[in-house]
């Protein structure tokens, strides 16, 4: 597979056990914690920070900084079946060995231990055929 990056940086991840997170059911879910938190995916990249807000009931609203490597992006969450949802349209989601980027849309996933999965489709670029492909990632609340 030539896609070194396959998801790159943000994207919601998880929800923070003391509010921002979700219980096991949807129905026992505590209000979410505005914040900021740190966004790492698991096999690493440069990290970005999300900013978090509220936006309704089970929304949350996150707003990615972006970093060195990826531009900012903002998208808002919902509470489905106590796991945080969130559909991201990236201008850079896949970027290939030799550094060129093409835009995907992704769904991140995430829980009260904030971790995450997203998910997206390569869409055929790279020199690979079309695939589906996933990336893990914590987040780590800083204030």
């Amino acid at each position: 597979m030539n896609i070194t990056r396959v998801i790159t940086a943000s994207v919601i991840s998880a929800g923070v056990a003391a509010g921002f997170a979700s219980p096991a059911r949807a129905d026992d879910a505590a209000p979410q914690a505005p914040g900021t938190y740190t966004f790492n995916w698991v096999d690493g990249t440069l990290p970005s920070t999300w900013t978090v807000t509220n936006c309704g009931t089970d929304c949350t609203h996150v707003e990615d900084s972006g970093n060195a490597n990826f531009a900012p992006w903002e998208s808002d969450a919902y509470l489905l079946n106590g796991y945080w949802t969130m559909f991201v349209h990236r201008t850079d989601m896949i970027a290939c060995e030799g550094g060129e980027t093409f835009p995907a849309d992704a769904q991140y996933n995430w829980d009260a231990s904030l971790h995450g999965i997203a998910n997206a489709s390569t869409g055929g670029v790279c020199g690979d055929p079309p695939a589906p492909v996933q990336s893990q990632f914590t987040l780590t609340q800083v204030s």
